[in-house]
C-alpha cells in the first residue's frame, strides 16, 4: 500500500505531498532507559529545582498499613495536579514550523479546509508526536479529532486513549478514556474523561491519580470528580485510596493545593511495617532555601529501635557544578554484641563482626565541579558506622536503595553495593584534550570492619594516582605512529608493604596497508617501571630501596574490512553501513623475573605471552536524514501553495 506523507504550516498555508511505497508506521512510543536498581518501582519525594523523582510515596512490601495514617496520606497530597504543567503543553502548537502527516489515506476539502486521514497516521513536529487510526483537521478552525489507538508524545510525555479533541487556538482539548504519563515527574493522570477547559483549569471525570508503573499500581486516589486550578487548588468528590486497586479508605471530599512553583513544607510521609523495625513512620520536611539550594529534613519513628533523623541537601553551582550531601543518625535500641540471642536477632548470616554500637550514622556526598581551563573535578563520599548499616536500612527515604540511584541519576556514579564493608572515597581531577587525557585521583578505601575491630589494617590506598594517555598519532616525516600512557601511584597503606611506583609505556606501529585487500600492522611496545619502597615487609632489608624493571612486547595485527551500504526511502536514517572486520593478532612477551619486585596489583607482574588470537568485529555506522527544512520551516522546491 502506498503511503502520503504530507508537511504543512498552519501560518503560511502551504503543503507538500510525497508518495512513500511500503514506508513502515513509525513508532509513536519514546524509547527510555534506565540503570536497573534492586528496589521497589514506587517511592516518594520531593522536587528540587525543577527536577522530580520518580517514585510512589507508598511502599508496599507485603505490609499492613494501619487506617489511620492512610488518612494522614491522602490528606498530605498536596501538590500533585501542580505536576500537570511542569513541561511542554501537549496542546500547544509553534506555527513557525511546520507539521508533517504520514497516513495510509488523505484527502482535502477545499471548500471546508478539512483534512482527512485514515490508517496508520503518524503527525510529527520536533519532539512532539500523534499517531491513530483517523484524524480530522478543521484549517479554518483550527480544531483537531483523533481516535482509535490514539498516542500524543511531546518529548517524554505521553498521552494515550480511545479519542481526543484538541483547539489548538485555546490550547483546550478533551481526552477520551485516556492517561495522561508525565515523564519529569513519572506521574500518571487516568479518566473516562479528562478535559483542559482554561490556560489553567482541568476536569476529569472517574479519574485516578499515581506515581506507580504497571497495570496494578502500588497505590492510586481515584474520584468521581476532579476540578484543578493550576497555582490554586483542586477538588476531588467521592475520593478513595486504593492499593493493588483495593480500596482502603473513603473521603466524600477533597481539597488540595495546586502548586507548581517550589514551597517549603511537609511532603507525603512514609510508612511500612517489617518484622525487623517493626511499625516504620517517616515525615520529611521539605525546605526551598534559595533558586540554585533547597533541603529536605526527615524525622522517623521505628517501633523496634528508636528515633532516626536525617538531612539531605542539594545544591547547584553552575551549568556544571552540583553537589549532593545526605547524613541520617539513630541512637539504635538493638545492638548486636553476642549476648544471647543477640547476633541471631540483630546480625546477619556469613557476618562474623558483632555490632555492639548504639550510635549509628551514615554520611554519603557526590559534587562535581568544573575548574578553570577545562579542569573537572568530582568528590564522592561514603562513610558509615558499622557494617550493617546498610542492611539494616536498604528501603525507603534515607535508605540505601534511594541514594543510590539518586547518585546515579544526577552524577552518573553509584556507591558501592550495600553489603560491601569496604566503602570508597575519592578526590578526582581530570582534564581531556584532543588526543590526551590527564587524571589525577586520590583514592581511599574505608573498610569498617577493618577500623571498628582490628588495631592493624592492610587495606591497600592510592594517594595519589596519576594517569596520563596519549592516543595514536601519526610522528611528522615518517609512516610511523606513536602512543603512550603513563601512570603515577603512591600505594599506602596502614601495615603492609607500600611505597611508590611510576611506569611508562610507550608503543610505536607501522600500519601498512595493501591496495583495499588488508591492513598489517606491526608494533613494538617499551616498557620502564620504577619502585620505591617505603616498607617492604615480606623483605624487611629492601625496605628504603629503588626499583627497576625494563620489558618489551611485540604485536602483529592483521585484518581486512568488508561492507555494504544499505539505503533507506523515508524514516530519519538515510544510509546504514554495516562492515564485518576479521582480525588475527599476535601478540608476544618474554619471560621475565619480576619476584623480587613488590606487588600492588598486575602491572606488576606481566605475565609472559605468546598468543594467538582471532576476531571478528561487527560495526553499524548510521546516517541521519537532514531535517533543516522541516525545522525551519522554509519553503523547499517540492512545496505548494494552498489556494
Amino acid at each position: 500500500m502506498n503511503r502520503i506523507n504530507l508537511d504543512f504550516s498552519f501560518r503560511v498555508g502551504f503543503i507538500s505531498v510525497k508518495k512513500t511505497v511500503g514506508a513502515p508506521k513509525p513508532n509513536p512510543l519514546p524509547s527510555r532507559s534506565r540503570k536497573e536498581h534492586p528496589m521497589p518501582k514506587c517511592l516518594n519525594a520531593h522536587t528540587p529545582f525543577s527536577r522530580a523523582s520518580n517514585r510512589c510515596f507508598l511502599q508496599l512490601w507485603n505490609r499492613k498499613v494501619p487506617m489511620l495514617v492512610l488518612l494522614l496520606i491522602v490528606f498530605h497530597s498536596a501538590g500533585v495536579w501542580a505536576f500537570v504543567q511542569n513541561k511542554e503543553n501537549l496542546t500547544k502548537d509553534d506555527p513557525s514550523i511546520p507539521w508533517h502527516i504520514a497516513a495510509d489515506e488523505l484527502s482535502y476539502d477545499s471548500q471546508a479546509d478539512v483534512y482527512i486521514a485514515k490508517g496508520n497516521v503518524s503527525i510529527t513536529k520536533l519532539n512532539k508526536r500523534l499517531s491513530a487510526d483517523f484524524v480530522r483537521f478543521d484549517h479554518k478552525k483550527m480544531l483537531a479529532h483523533a481516535s482509535g489507538n490514539v498516542v500524543m508524545a511531546a518529548g517524554e510525555d505521553l498521552l494515550t486513549g480511545n479519542a481526543i479533541d484538541v483547539d489548538l487556538v485555546s490550547e483546550t482539548g478533551t481526552l477520551y478514556e485516556g492517561t495522561i504519563f508525565l515523564q519529569e515527574n513519572h506521574f500518571y493522570i487516568s479518566g473516562e474523561k479528562i478535559q483542559k477547559t482554561g490556560e489553567q483549569t482541568y476536569q476529569a471525570e472517574k479519574a485516578s491519580l499515581t506515581t506507580c508503573d504497571g497495570p496494578k499500581p502500588a497505590w492510586k486516589i481515584t474520584g468521581r470528580n476532579v476540578n484543578v486550578t493550576i497555582e490554586g487548588y483542586g477538588t476531588l468528590s467521592h475520593a478513595t485510596f486504593q492499593t493493588r486497586d483495593v480500596p482502603v479508605l473513603y473521603a466524600p471530599y477533597m481539597i488540595f493545593p495546586a502548586k507548581t512553583k517550589r514551597q517549603s513544607g511537609l511532603l507525603l510521609p512514609e510508612l511500612a511495617v517489617s518484622e525487623r523495625n517493626g511499625f516504620e513512620y517517616t515525615q520529611p520536611f521539605y525546605w526551598a532555601i534559595s533558586d540554585s539550594s533547597d533541603a529536605t529534613l526527615y524525622a522517623m519513628h521505628i517501633a523496634r529501635r528508636g528515633e532516626k533523623i536525617g538531612a539531605e541537601y542539594r545544591y547547584v553551582l553552575g551549568p556544571e557544578s552540583k553537589g549532593t550531601a545526605i547524613f541520617d543518625y539513630l541512637r539504635d535500641d538493638k545492638i548486636d554484641n553476642g549476648i544471647g540471642s543477640a547476633s541471631q536477632d540483630w546480625g546477619y548470616p556469613g557476618d562474623n563482626a558483632l555490632r555492639p554500637n548504639e550510635d549509628r550514622y551514615w554520611f554519603r556526598m557526590k559534587h562535581d565541579q568544573a575548574l578553570p581551563n577545562r579542569f573537572h573535578a568530582k568528590l564522592d563520599l561514603d562513610i558509615v558506622s558499622d557494617q550493617d548499616y546498610l542492611q539494616d536500612f536498604r528501603h525507603g527515604y534515607l535508605g540505601f536503595d534511594h541514594s543510590d540511584l539518586e547518585f546515579f541519576k544526577y552524577f552518573g556514579r553509584d556507591l558501592d553495593d550495600y553489603n560491601d564493608p569496604v566503602r570508597l572515597n575519592r578526590f578526582n581531577v581530570s582534564k581531556y584534550w584532543t588526543g590526551y587525557t590527564l587524571n589525577a585521583e586520590a583514592r581511599y578505601y574505608d573498610n569498617v570492619i577493618y577500623r571498628r575491630w582490628s588495631d592493624t589494617d592492610p587495606t591497600l590506598q592510592k594517594l595519589p594516582v596519576i594517569d596520563f594517555y596519549g592516543s595514536k598519532k601519526e610522528i611528522p616525516s615518517t609512516p610511523m605512529y606513536f602512543e603512550v600512557s603513563s601512570q603515577y601511584v603512591n600505594y599506602y597503606r596502614k601495615d603492609g608493604t607500600r611505597g611508590h611506583r611510576a611506569d611508562l609505556y610507550p608503543r610505536v606501529s607501522y600500519p601498512y596497508r595493501f591496495r583495499n585487500y588488508f591492513t598489517f600492522e606491526p608494533s613494538i611496545g617499551v616498557r620502564e617501571t620504577a619502585w620505591y619502597v617505603d616498607e617492604f615487609s615480606e623483605r624487611p632489608q629492601d625496605s628504603n630501596t629503588t626499583m627497576n624493571r625494563n620489558m618489551y612486547d611485540v604485536q602483529l595485527d592483521l585484518s581486512t574490512e568488508l561492507f555494504r551500504v544499505f539505503s533507506f526511502a523515508s524514516g530519519s536514517t538515510d544510509k546504514l553501513k554495516h562492515v564485518i572486520r576479521p582480525q588475527i593478532i599476535y601478540s608476544y612477551i618474554p619471560d621475565y623475573s619480576q619476584n623480587d619486585y613488590p606487588y600492588f596489583d598486575k602491572v606488576d607482574r606481566i605475565e609472559r605471552e605468546n598468543l594467538l588470537t582471532y576476531a571478528l568485529t561487527n560495526t553499524l555506522i548510521s546516517k541521519s536524514r537532514p531535517k533543516s527544512s522541516e525545522a525551519s520551516g522554509v519553503v523547499t522546491p517540492s512545496e505548494m501553495f494552498l489556494p
